[in-house]
């Protein structure tokens, strides 16, 4: 930096002294004028008398010298600005470069400030700094087992994933990855059944004896794809059926209605489509002896039997499916049994006129409440007049035992199933029954 102050200046004093009568002395300026021409770095100032420059531009001023008289002082003044050079450099990802005794191996921008020889100011280097990255780039290729696939001069047959560096233009690595797709042979198998006589049409070919058979053909992609085709037969089984049905029903079979016993044959198209032999063997299983009826008193007694279901004017009585039934409505009784070998007889009708709860009630004064119940009930003898109660389930079984009973009384059979149950209330040899529900 140069810092220049006012530079002095030469001047001449003349003194006039004239002695004459009517003058007296003056003093006389003379020019003093200067001009100042320099220079400096940008950040300096110069001084002229008290006035400050930074700018290049040039510049007068007025001062007074010594004398007392003004002096021009003319200034040139030249600022250099900084010398800003800016460079930029690529380098290979890994690699090093030197810049101002430093090793740069990061991207980025980086400056260095030098002292120019011409000025001997400030001078700046402003580097970029870029880093090339390895180039990478991906390849496939997909083959048949049994070709080869090339790939930077080698030969390659199994599937699997290669690299290989090379070498850019721009001089750094070059990274391909090479992936390897090796398709296997494909294989298929078909199994199929013909009929004794058909045949099976496999790759455009008619084949109608059984056995193994092969074919190759080439897939979409182009590879190799081997089928193989197990041709058998449908099996000449016969199909055997046994039946059997009560005297007097019928089976149909295939159509046709068969009432007797005997072995029938029929050749049917069975599942696999091919003809099917169906072999029926019927038997004709006899039905019990016809059923009958006694009665004693109220309580109606069917035949010896395995099962039992009675029926009132032709429809079935829930829950009456034992030998005995206790006649509590007038009406056309009959029984239906089943025989050990399931099949059914049904006894010839049994007119019965019985005695209901109305009659119980408004003959003998009793009545029984409430019902249905849930095994908690009261009977009510309200003639005072002593009789015997018996009370049975459904079957005829009897539950309960109450002998010279009057008047009223509570009965708790909680302890019974839910279902129909049966007073039978006997005087003097006379038995009439009501019937009440246990609900549960």
């Amino acid at each position: 930096m140069q810092n220049s102050v006012f530079t002095p200046f030469k001047y001449v004093l003349a003194v006039l002294i004239v002695g004459l009568s009517g003058f007296r002395a003056q003093a006389i300026c003379l020019n003093t004028d200067s001009t100042i021409t320099t220079s400096f770095c940008t950040g300096d100032t110069f001084f002229v008398g008290t006035h400050a420059y930074t700018q290049t531009n040039t510049y007068s001023d007025t001062l007074t010298n010594s004398m007392g008289c003004d002096s021009i002082v003319t200034l040139n003044l030249t600022v250099f600005q900084p010398i800003v050079i800016a460079i930029s450099d690529s380098i290979c990802s890994g690699d090093t470069l030197h810049f101002n005794g430093k090793n740069l191996t990061a991207g980025g921008s980086y400056a260095d400030t030098l002292t120019a020889f011409t000025t001997g100011c400030d001078s700046i280097t402003n580097l970029t700094l870029n880093i090339i990255a390895p180039f990478r780039t991906t390849i496939g290729d997909t083959i048949c087992t049994g070709d080869t696939a090339y790939f930077n001069g080698r030969a390659y047959t199994a599937s699997g994933t290669h690299k290989d560096t090379l070498t850019s233009m721009k001089g750094c690595d070059s990274i391909i990855t090479f992936n390897l797709l090796v398709r296997p042979v494909l294989t298929g198998s078909i199994i199929q059944s013909i009929c004794r006589g058909g045949s099976f049409t496999f790759n455009g070919n008619t084949v109608s004896q059984a056995g193994t058979y092969k074919d190759t053909l080439t897939t979409m992609l182009g590879c190799d794809s081997v089928v193989t085709l197990t041709l058998t037969y449908n099996p000449d089984v016969p199909n055997n059926i046994s039946a059997s049905i009560c005297q007097g029903n019928s089976y149909i079979f295939n159509g046709h209605i068969l009432v007797y016993s005997g072995v029938y044959n029929d050749t049917l198209i069975g599942s696999t489509g091919c003809d099917s032999l169906v072999v029926l063997t019927l038997d004709i299983l006899p039905n019990p002896l016809e059923p009958y009826i006694v009665s004693s008193g109220d309580t109606l007694t069917a035949s010896a039997a395995p099962a039992y279901q009675w029926f009132l004017n032709g429809s079935a009585v829930a829950g009456d499916t034992g030998v005995n039934v206790v006649a509590t409505q007038t009406g056309n009784y009959q029984v239906e049994i089943t025989g050990p070998n399931g099949c059914k007889n049904t006894s010839a009708i049994y007119y019965e006129n019985a005695l209901g709860l109305n009659n119980v009630k408004s003959n003998w004064n009793v009545g029984l409440y409430p019902n249905p119940n849930n095994g908690l009930f009261v009977i009510a003898i309200t003639d005072n007049v002593v009789r015997t109660v018996q009370i049975t389930d459904a079957l005829g079984s009897v539950v309960m035992n109450d002998e010279n009973t009057s008047g009223t009384k509570q009965y708790d059979l909680a302890m019974l199933a839910g279902g129909v149950y049966f007073v039978r209330i006997q005087q003097q040899g006379e038995v009439r029954t009501m019937r009440f529900m246990i609900a549960k």
